[in-house]
């Protein structure tokens, strides 16, 4: 979800909105995602686990969860994703800019003044003429905030110079962040001004990080030489970002001013920032930056190299190819991930040749580690493997042959979700292959799957080829399509010579409880092909129970164990008594589906099936009794409860009826 996150960020940068993340991974990963999703965004550590104190204070069952929060404090959505979140906060923003404008009328300065700054932060309509009104308020805090609000409208900064001054050591925090943005549009025509420079300075001992970054940047649009001794003792701040946020800005004084500074920084090898200090030399046309950057690259400190891989791209003209080959060959996944998209946005064939090279080597590494007995190991292959992305899976669709079989399943499920369109066009030759083994062609059919719109027209061959394997596929993939092509196309299949290719297109149907496709169904259900069956039982409980269950209820005579558990399967799906009482009529007639019985019934969740798994609790056999009593305790219907107290009332009594006898039995005795 973060690249959503960074992109509302954005959007929403000159909104009355703010993302405040609560992450539970442990510190480390944590900081590792900062780093490597740029978030920007406030981001409260939950103590490393999911059982967080955040989390269970908002009772918190599942990763991301994201609640949206109006003005007033209210939750006012809870699990909203994607275009649905964008439109929510869309229209509480509209909300909160009205809000703002009626704040601004308020008699409490407070309320008063930090409605009007916002509605310069946040460009409110007529915020302009609003504040200069307040410009001659009788609270102070009301006119800094108005000229603040002001500065940031873009109005010009010297006449409320004075007050953005005052500002700075407003109560607010985000006041303080934009009297400095403010200040920053003087620029170098201040560069003397000591006194303004010195303002600047103090926020640089401001306990807020933001307000800290803000005045950092300020300094470097002043470029006021006062601030350079200052400036190199916060590159030894923390956190990591204000280390490079001064690094950074003594480059913008040039070489002039920090060039010495910056050297001797550079001198001490444990120096917090050593990264983003060897970027601002950089900057200054100091030579050695290569050198430099392959010392931090090849650093036993991941933490280190990791700093170096993302910093790469600060350097600007400088061709970072070499020192991007040199970090993809890092064993550390993120390293390995930011070269190899640096490198893949790359024309030179240095940078081609490079990164087909590594994946090759990756892979053979890492594919005889698949064929061990230890799983551990194999997931943690399989999540490498997966990791290499798109440009490794045709790589990996060659090798498949030179695997054993169960490496070769697990293969599958890797390179499909890849989507890679090379091997989109190898699957399609192979699907046209009648020889294939019918495992590999479900394999296949599911690269296909990833990529339906892309697969059309070789989806439209497969259906119109002279051999039923091959149009089976054809057939089933079809069903990937909701328009008239695929209904014409699957209509015409339900004519087929291949009972397995007619029933595959009257599944297809059956989602739209078609009724030449139920006809076919019908007579289905005569062939005596378990496949058939099975694919004909599951398909006819798209259609109403009236139709479903009498069908399926004549098939509970069935003597096939495979067919008898597809049909009771089927009638779960179908939250109807009727389906309900075949169920039970299946299991009576034979006991051994009793298992499968009880698991449908839960999947009804009716108050029918409740009561018919209250049966099951009297069945001789104790590990059924068992397993309905487990069934029925974990359901959230009500009459489940009673079920289970009704039945131990009736063992109690049972029990006490059993104590009287024997106890008459030994007083005559």
């Amino acid at each position: 979800m973060y690249p959503h996150e960074r992109s509302l960020v954005k959007r929403l940068a000159d909104k009355p909105f703010v993302l405040v993340g609560i992450n539970s991974d442990s510190e480390e990963r944590l900081r590792e995602a900062k780093e490597r999703e740029d978030i920007s965004w406030r981001s409260f550590w939950d103590g490393g686990s999911t059982g967080g104190p955040i989390a269970r204070a908002w009772r918190i069952r599942g990763w991301p969860t994201v609640f949206v929060i109006d003005d007033q404090g209210i939750i006012r959505h809870n699990g909203i994703r994607g275009k649905k979140l964008d439109e929510a906060l869309d229209e509480l923003l509209e909300r909160a800019i009205v809000t703002l404008v009626e704040n601004v009328q308020s008699e409490d300065p407070q309320i008063r003044g930090l409605a009007a700054f916002r509605m310069g932060k946040y460009l409110a309509p007529d915020a302009k003429k609003v504040l200069a009104g307040l410009l001659k308020d009788e609270a102070p805090s009301v006119r800094r905030r108005a000229a603040t609000g002001l500065a940031l409208l873009g109005e010009p900064v010297q006449p409320l110079l004075a007050l953005l001054k005052d500002a700075v050591e407003d109560e607010i925090a985000e006041v303080r962040v934009g009297s400095l943005a403010g200040l920053r549009q003087v620029g170098s025509e201040r560069a003397g001004d000591k006194e303004l420079a010195t303002v600047v300075i103090n926020a640089l001992e401001d306990p807020q990080v933001e307000v800290r970054l803000a005045a950092i940047e300020t300094l470097g649009a002043f470029q006021n030489p006062l601030a350079v001794p200052t400036l190199a003792r916060m590159t030894r701040d923390q956190p990591p970002k204000i280390g490079k946020a001064a690094a950074l800005a003594l480059a913008s004084f040039g070489a002039e001013e920090s060039g010495e500074l910056l050297k001797e920084l550079a001198e001490d090898p444990q120096h917090p920032a050593k990264v983003w200090i060897a970027v601002a030399m950089h900057r200054i046309d100091e030579p050695g930056v290569e050198e430099r950057f392959e010392r931090f690259l090849s650093d036993d400190d991941v933490k280190i190299r990791r700093q170096a891989v993302m910093a790469l791209p600060e350097l600007g003209d400088f061709d970072s190819t070499d020192l991007y080959i040199l970090a993809l060959q890092d064993e550390d996944v993120e390293i390995w991930k930011t070269s190899r998209t640096a490198l893949s946005r790359s024309n030179s064939e240095r940078a081609i040749e490079a990164l087909h090279k590594n994946l090759v080597d990756r892979i053979d590494k890492l594919l005889p580690l698949l064929s061990g007995s230890d799983f551990g190991e194999e997931r943690r292959t399989l999540r490498q493997l997966s990791d290499l992305g798109q440009p490794a899976a045709q790589i990996l669709f060659e090798r498949l042959e030179e695997l054993p079989e169960r490496p070769q399943y697990i293969l599958w499920k890797i390179i499909a979700p890849m989507r890679s369109p090379e091997v989109l066009e190898l699957v399609l030759k192979k699907l046209h292959d009648p020889q294939i083994d019918s495992s590999i062609r479900k394999y296949s059919e599911g690269v296909v799957r990833y990529m339906p719109e892309k697969a059309r027209a070789g989806v439209n061959d497969l259906a119109r080829c002279d051999d039923a394997r091959v149009r089976l596929s054809g057939v089933r993939l079809m069903r990937l399509y909701d328009d008239q092509q695929a209904t014409d196309a699957l209509h015409e299949a339900l004519e087929d010579e291949s009972s397995l290719v007619r029933v595959n297109a009257a599944a297809g149907l059956a989602q739209n409880k078609d009724l030449r496709a139920l006809a076919v169904l019908e007579e289905l259900l005569e062939v005596d092909d378990p496949k058939v069956l099975r694919s004909a039982i599951a398909s006819l409980s798209r259609y109403d129970p009236e139709i479903a269950v009498p069908l399926l209820t004549k098939l509970t005579n069935q003597r096939h164990h495979a067919v008898l558990d597809a049909v009771i399967r089927s009638l779960g799906t179908i939250k109807a008594s009727e389906a309900t009482a075949a169920i039970v009529e299946c299991s009576e007639k034979t006991p051994s589906m009793k298992h499968a019985a009880i698991m449908a019934l839960r999947r009804q969740n009716t108050s029918a099936s409740v009561l018919a798994l209250g049966g099951f609790l009297r069945d001789p056999d104790s590990n059924i009794q068992q397993m309905a009593r487990l069934i029925l305790q974990r359901m959230n219907k009500p009459e489940a409860k009673k079920v289970l107290e009704e039945y131990a009332q009736q063992e109690r009594e049972a029990k006490k009826e059993a104590d009287s006898k024997d106890l008459e039995k030994a007083e005559t005795s």
